[in-house]
């Protein structure tokens, strides 16, 4: 196979895979709207900061969305200052959060899954190593959610990260000295 068939291929592959799942915007927006109000602009730099420059919205999935989040009155404009229209949540798009809320943390559940399975299907691991790293992945899993929920305490922050920190060195470990 030549170096363009490579490229083709992985472009086939790749074409049919989203970057962001989809309703992650809509969950985004309505997440960062029950924080505080904010402008569509200043969604979409939030949103770029989150994913360190490597994502921002266009205004052309943004807008839209929150025409229809203000017409289904899930978000209502505030008032505000220089023209700027800022937006928050109504009770219903509070009620609308919380849906999608469990619906992100089934869907974690599901990837859990879809991860086991990927593992074993690209790795050829010993069935110990792919149960242990279910087990890993799942305590990191509640960690996280943990976190999201105490996302202030300063002592998690540091226990987690210290944790984090520690896992990646002892796996390093494991690979300088097999």
């Amino acid at each position: 196979m030549s170096e363009f068939a490579d490229e083709e291929l992985i472009r086939s592959i790749t074409r049919h895979l989203a970057i962001l799942p989809k309703g992650f915007l809509r969950y985004y927006v309505l997440k960062a709207l029950n924080q505080k109000p904010l402008s569509g602009s200043e969604i979409a730099d939030a949103l770029e900061k989150l994913s360190n420059g490597l994502w921002r919205p266009s205004p052309g999935s943004l807008y839209p969305l929150i025409s229809s989040l203000r017409a289904n009155e899930y978000v209502e404009e505030v008032a505000g200052g220089g023209g700027v229209k800022r937006f928050r949540l109504t009770r219903k798009g509070k009620k609308l959060l919380e849906t999608y809320t469990k619906i992100r943390n089934e869907l974690i559940e599901r990837v859990t899954f879809m991860r086991r399975f990927w593992v074993q299907l690209l790795f050829d691991l010993p069935s110990e190593v792919v149960e242990a790293f279910e087990e890993f992945t799942k305590a990191v899993n509640k960690v996280l959610l943990a976190f999201e929920n105490r996302s202030a305490d300063e002592s998690l922050k540091k226990k987690v990260t210290k944790a984090f920190l520690e896992a990646k060195e002892t796996l390093e470990k494991c690979l300088a000295n097999p």
